[in-house]
């Protein structure tokens, strides 16, 4: 007889959770595709899918998915629907809420502590909240339906993305050429990324009442912008009794060590950091900011990360934010010790063992 447990209560999430960088499934699909595992790079994603798989129909690993997975593996025609499958198969239907979404979650714990001058902020505490659904409940169902919708592919064209992400590319190249006739510390460009986010926040969501002051008509756009960041942050404010009311207060609460405390916001600020600071010379890409988006909203939240060299470099050995945030993070040239650590989850009876019986 299974037993009625409230998982979101758990200080933490009691299944361990992998998170898998777009590569990783890329190259799942290429294996699924061809059919054999022709090289090195698809024998390891073979493996790996393989042990996932199993761990996750056993109850015993959560793979959930990203929603900026498929803005970058849409964008190749070839493997398209090969991803979809593999998505379907690890992530089982369980999703992570957006990067936005997330961070308006963290905003509102980081408010709540700024109000009451706590010395510590738990982020983890509401862990359940950074899914969609409740993953727990999700997993234990026997036979899950998985309904997909991409919504994306209306609202914009392939080409119109890849366009995009070109045009971001090429803005990056800009800000690495500039940043490279500086020399700025990496506590400097760190500063630097914190205070272009405030900026960037208020920018945003007072441009509309820019418009109406020289007599024009805010776009719906701009409009809508503000009420997602500003604005919102407002209503968080008002909503965590936030001292002085409006603007004021919410400034104060800019420019304190809560707002930094933001693993959204910290992650992304320390990213965007390193990689002007240490890889200046590198080659700018157009998926570094989708990357960044990725690992900012996962990594909190995730006992393994599997990513690409470039990132695994600048979260684990340069920043050493595996330590910070209690993950262990891999590029598939340590597959054996991601694979060793899977064994060891296989070797242990599910966490849920008891609401399975």
């Amino acid at each position: 007889m299974s037993r009625s447990i409230d998982f979101a209560d758990l200080p933490s999430c009691p299944v361990p959770v992998i998170f898998l960088d777009t590569h990783v499934i890329s190259s799942m699909a290429k294996w699924k595709m061809a059919g054999e595992a022709n090289s090195i790079a698809l024998n390891r994603a073979k493996i790996l899918y393989g042990s996932i798989l199993r761990l996750v129909k056993t109850k015993k690993l959560i793979c959930p998915e990203v929603s900026t997975w498929g803005d970058e593996y849409r964008l190749d025609s070839k493997i398209r629907e090969a991803c979809e499958m593999v998505v379907v198969d690890l992530a089982q239907g369980i999703s992570f809420r957006s990067p936005s979404g997330i961070e308006n979650s963290q905003m509102q714990i980081a408010m709540k502590a700024h109000v009451q001058n706590a010395e510590s902020v738990d982020y983890l505490k509401e862990w359940a909240h950074m899914y969609h659904q409740d993953p727990i409940t999700q997993l234990l169902q026997k036979n899950p339906f998985v309904v997909r919708f991409n919504w994306a592919e209306a609202a914009e064209s392939y080409e119109e993305r890849r366009e995009r992400k070109r045009r971001l590319r090429d803005k990056l190249t800009g800000v690495k050429q500039a940043d490279s006739i500086r020399t700025p510390s990496f506590e400097q460009k760190l500063e630097e990324e914190y205070q272009g986010y405030i900026n960037g926040t208020y920018k945003l969501g007072l441009k509309p009442l820019e418009r109406r002051l020289v007599g024009k008509s805010p776009t719906p756009e701009e409009g809508l912008t503000a009420a997602m960041t500003l604005g919102m942050h407002l209503v968080f404010w008002e909503k965590a009794e936030g001292k002085p009311d409006g603007i004021s207060g919410l400034a104060q609460f800019y420019r304190s060590q809560y707002l930094r405390s933001v693993p959204r916001i910290e992650i992304t600020a320390k990213l965007w950091a390193a990689l002007a600071v240490y890889l200046k010379r590198a080659k700018a890409k157009g998926s570094d900011a989708a990357d960044i988006a990725m690992i900012s909203t996962v990594l909190p939240y995730a006992d393994f990360l599997l990513l690409d060299k470039t990132m695994t470099n600048l979260v684990r050995d340069r920043l050493r934010l595996d330590g910070k945030y209690n993950a262990t993070v891999f590029d598939m040239s340590d597959c054996d010790e991601l694979l060793a650590e899977l064994e060891t989850i296989e070797k242990r009876e599910s966490p849920l063992k008891d609401v399975l019986q």
